[in-house]
């Protein structure tokens, strides 16, 4: 994927050219009020879950709007926008979802999480919230890709690695490291944490710019418990191969499999073949033509039904971060297998 030995050298400029005028466009684009109702619904449905006390960390682009506090209470920023922000949850009353249960509730003495250490650094956090950077620039440089593909999946450990047992990772990525036929990333994510589930974005939902119309995945992660046993991850680890529209030349592409196995994965929009101006087409996935705002709800609401329905609220934790054992990644190394699970139905 990173090798360019196949590419025209003219080919490899006008990449060059179009992957940095996107990355421009990205910054100067505000998606601040497209990360807002993204963060109502990440709290609606995180509040459902127990999840409405203790403390947090949420990093990335727009990390103040995403935790609903006054943008001054961000701590450290960046270059790009990208920032991080450490506080306690706020007690504010955004509205839960529904559930089947309205008499369920959870006592906030229950779910305190892993507190300061003594020099004051909170090591765990009840709610972890990562908003990835880029993750919407659709890139045409493979080794750029391949490159942003691995940083944020490390970035995902280590996020879910900071996310106390029994507490919530919210993480918004690139399609790339849901769809990758390389399963280690995902695996090392099960062996921590539940997925209760992923809604994939449609193209352009957070930037309606050229070059930022790469589809991304909201993932709903909770840390296990150490004395839980691990449900069964299989659709999330695995992907599915399709073919693209294009029939010159016939391309495989890949899809997580969790979007074959709903309430665990939620496509907002129907799946179609972009072509690309260098390289293979990719899958897209255009609107539905309805709001997102509605779309997410419905698809959360879902997600949430599953997890109570499973046993996966919020629940205390016990581990310190010196107590962390390493992840554990797959045995196969680098090596990418072949993509397993049902072929997807274009």
């Amino acid at each position: 994927m990173t090798d360019h030995d196949d590419i025209d050298y003219e080919d490899l400029v006008h990449m060059l050219q179009a992957d940095a005028l996107a990355e421009r466009d990205h910054h100067r684009a505000d998606a601040s009020g497209v990360h807002a109702v993204l963060a109502v619904q990440i709290w609606r449905a995180l509040r459902t879950l127990g999840a409405g006390h203790g403390r947090m960390t949420v990093t990335g682009v727009d990390p103040h709007v995403f935790a609903r506090l006054p943008r001054d209470r961000v701590q450290t920023w960046d270059s790009e926008n990208s920032g991080i922000l450490r506080a306690d949850i706020p007690q504010e009353g955004i509205r839960s979802a529904p559930t089947d249960d309205p008499d369920t509730t959870t006592d906030a003495n229950t779910f305190a999480g892993e507190r300061a250490r003594s020099d004051g650094v909170v090591s765990l956090f009840d709610v972890v919230i990562y908003n990835a950077a880029l993750s919407d620039v659709t890139f045409h440089r493979p080794d750029r890709r391949a490159d942003l593909q691995q940083d944020q999946g490390v970035n995902l450990l280590i996020h879910l690695a900071r996310t106390v047992p029994g507490g919530f990772l919210a993480a918004l990525m690139s399609r790339d490291v849901l769809d990758d036929p390389q399963s280690a990333i995902r695996e090392a994510v099960a062996a921590l944490g539940d997925v209760l589930g992923v809604v994939r974005l449609p193209d352009g939902a957070l930037r309606n710019v050229a070059g930022c119309d790469n589809p991304t995945d909201l993932l709903l992660v909770r840390r296990r418990l150490d004395d839980e046993p691990a449900s069964d991850q299989s659709a999330f680890i695995h992907t599915a191969a399709g073919m693209t529209n294009d029939p010159v030349p016939e391309v495989v592409e890949y899809l997580n499999s969790s979007f074959l196995h709903p309430p665990m994965g939620h496509l907002l929009g129907t799946i179609d073949t972009r072509v690309m101006p260098w390289g293979n087409p990719r899958f897209s996935l255009q609107p539905s033509g309805r709001a997102l705002s509605d779309d997410l709800t419905s698809a959360l609401d879902q997600v949430v039904r599953s997890a109570r329905q499973r046993g996966l609220m919020a629940g205390p934790g016990h581990r310190t971060a010196t107590e962390q054992k390493p992840l554990p990644l797959s045995p196969h190394g680098h090596d990418r297998p072949e993509a397993q699970g049902p072929s997807i139905d274009l």
